[in-house]
C-alpha cells in the first residue's frame, strides 16, 4: 500500500485560488487593462484546470497502477513498464494543454509534466516523484546535463555545432562520466561537439555515441601525446606547431561563458615541464628559480579550486589571448627545450612558503629598477612576503609587466653571478622559506582554446 502511495505522489507546483486572481500572475503589461468580465472568464478556465488536472492527473496514474504487467512462470504481475507508465501521461499533458489553448488563445498558462528520468526502477520499486509546473510561457523543455547518460539516439551532430577534433600519437580511449564511449588508433582523428545540452561523439562523420556529460580523450597506452589539430601555437621561427599536450584532453562546455573547450588534464609536475616562462639558453639555477615560482603559483590556485572560479578548468594556457595565467606550451615545448624540464624535474615538489604554508609568489619580466608592492600595482591584496625590494640589474631599464614579486631579469643575472635558487627567492620575497608541498599525484587542467 506504501508503495502505491509513493506512485501515486503528484506535487502540484501552483499558486493557490487568490494568486491565479493577482495581477503578477498576468503578464506585466497586461494589468488591469482587460475588461473585468473578460478576466473573469480566464480566472475560470484556469481554477477549472487547476482543480480538475491533478485529479485527471490521478486517475490516469491510478489506472496504470492497476494494469496487470508482464508475467513469468511461478511469478506475480509485475508493476507497468517506464514506458506503459509515461507515454499516456506524456499524451494527456499535450491534450491537457492543446485544450486549454483551445479555450482562449490569449492564454499563456500551460501545464508542464515532468517525468523524472528513473520512475520506477525494477530492482526495488523506488518511486520518483512527478512533479506538475506551470510557467507562464511555452519554454522549450531542456534535457537533464551532467547525469552521466551515454545511450541517447545516436543523431548526426548538426553542422553548425562548435567542435574540436582530437589526435594521438597511440591508441586512446573515449569516456564520458566513466563510462567507455570508444577507442580509437593513431591514424583517426574523432571529433567532440556540442548541440542543445549533449556532447556528441563523432568520427569519420559518423556519430557514435551522444552524452550529457563531457567527453574524454585519454591515452590507451603509455608514453602516447594527444594533439589538437584545430589549435595553433607556432615556435619563434613559425616552423612548429606545438599543439601536442600530455596527459587527457576533455572537451566541455563552460556554464560561465557558454563556450566549448579543450581542456587538457595532466600532472602538475608534467605542466611545469612545458611551462614557457623563461629563457632555455638561461643558467639552470635561474630555471629553477622560474620551475619553484611557477609550482607555487600553481599550487596556490589548486588549493582555491583554481583561479577561475566555476570555470571547468584551474588555469588558462595564456596563449593567444587565452587569459594571463603562466604561458603553458606543452609536450613539444618540454621536449624542445629539455633543460626546462630537468629544472622542474630537479625541484619536484619545492614551493615557496610562508610561515610554513604555500604562498603565491607573482613575477614579471623586468620591474625597472624595483619591485612593485601589490598595492602599487592596484592590486586588492596585502602579501606580507610581496613588498618592493631594490632591483639594481634593471636599473634604468623601462618596466615590462607589472613589476610585482620576482624579477625576471633580477634573477637571471644573479644566477650567472653564482647565487642559489634559494638566494634568489628569499630575496624578492622577504620572510618567505623554500618548503615542500605534495604535488606527485597532484593534478591540474588547463584550457587550451576555444573554437567558439
Amino acid at each position: 500500500m506504501t508503495s502505491l502511495v509513493k506512485l501515486l505522489t503528484v506535487h502540484i507546483s501552483a499558486r493557490s485560488r487568490e494568486d491565479l486572481n493577482k495581477d503578477t500572475f498576468r503578464p506585466m503589461y497586461e494589468k488591469d487593462r482587460r475588461p473585468q468580465r473578460r478576466r473573469e472568464a480566464q480566472d475560470l478556465r484556469i481554477s477549472i484546470i487547476y482543480r480538475w488536472g491533478p485529479l485527471l492527473t490521478l486517475a490516469v496514474l491510478l489506472t496504470l497502477a492497476l494494469m496487470p504487467g508482464t508475467a513469468t512462470a511461478g511469478k506475480k504481475h509485475s508493476r507497468p513498464s517506464f514506458g506503459r507508465l509515461v507515454a499516456p501521461l506524456q499524451s494527456f499533458s499535450k491534450n491537457l494543454e492543446a485544450a486549454l489553448f483551445a479555450l482562449d488563445s490569449d492564454v499563456t498558462v500551460r501545464i508542464q509534466l515532468k517525468a523524472a528520468k528513473a520512475l520506477v526502477r525494477a530492482a526495488n520499486g523506488s518511486v520518483t516523484t512527478l512533479q506538475v509546473q506551470r510557467s507562464t510561457t511555452i519554454i522549450k523543455s531542456q534535457p537533464q546535463t551532467q547525469t552521466g547518460r551515454t545511450d541517447y539516439k545516436k543523431e548526426p551532430l548538426n553542422a553548425s555545432a562548435p567542435r574540436i577534433e582530437v589526435g594521438a600519437s597511440g591508441q586512446v580511449v573515449a569516456e564520458a562520466a566513466g563510462t567507455k564511449l570508444a577507442e580509437f588508433s593513431r591514424e583517426q582523428k574523432p571529433a567532440i561537439g556540442y548541440w542543445e545540452n549533449r556532447y556528441f561523439l563523432v568520427e569519420g562523420g559518423q556519430t557514435l555515441a551522444v552524452s550529457d556529460a563531457p567527453i574524454q580523450i585519454r591515452p590507451k597506452t603509455a608514453g602516447t601525446a594527444l594533439t589538437l589539430p584545430g589549435y595553433t601555437d607556432m615556435n619563434w621561427n613559425n616552423t612548429v606547431n606545438l599543439n601536442w599536450f600530455r596527459g587527457s584532453i576533455e572537451v566541455v562546455r563552460s556554464p560561465i561563458s557558454g563556450r566549448l573547450w579543450a581542456v587538457s588534464e595532466l600532472y602538475l609536475e608534467e605542466y611545469l615541464r612545458g611551462i614557457a616562462e623563461a629563457q632555455h639558453s638561461a643558467s639552470m639555477e635561474h630555471l629553477k628559480v622560474m620551475a619553484i615560482v611557477s609550482r607555487s603559483y600553481a599550487v596556490h590556485h589548486l588549493a582555491k579550486g583554481g583561479r577561475h572560479q566555476g570555470e571547468p578548468f584551474h588555469l588558462k594556457n595564456s596563449r593567444n589571448g587565452n587569459g594571463d595565467d603562466q604561458v603553458y606550451r606543452g609536450y613539444l615545448s618540454e621536449s624542445r627545450q629539455p633543460r626546462i624540464a630537468q629544472a622542474a624535474a630537479d625541484t619536484a615538489g619545492v614551493v615557496v612558503t610562508y610561515n610554513g604554508n604555500p604562498v603565491i609568489t607573482p613575477y614579471s619580466s623586468n620591474p625597472g629598477g624595483r619591485t612593485r608592492s601589490p598595492k602599487e600595482a592596484g592590486w586588492n591584496v596585502d602579501w606580507p612576503w610581496v613588498v618592493s625590494v631594490p632591483d639594481p640589474d634593471t636599473a634604468g631599464m623601462s618596466r615590462l609587466g607589472h613589476g610585482v614579486g620576482l624579477s625576471g631579469e633580477g634573477s637571471r643575472r644573479r644566477a650567472e653571478r653564482g647565487e642559489t635558487a634559494a638566494q634568489i627567492i628569499t630575496y624578492y620575497f622577504p620572510g618567505a622559506s623554500l618548503g615542500r608541498a605534495a604535488t606527485a599525484n597532484q593534478t591540474v587542467r588547463v584550457s587550451i582554446f576555444s573554437p567558439n
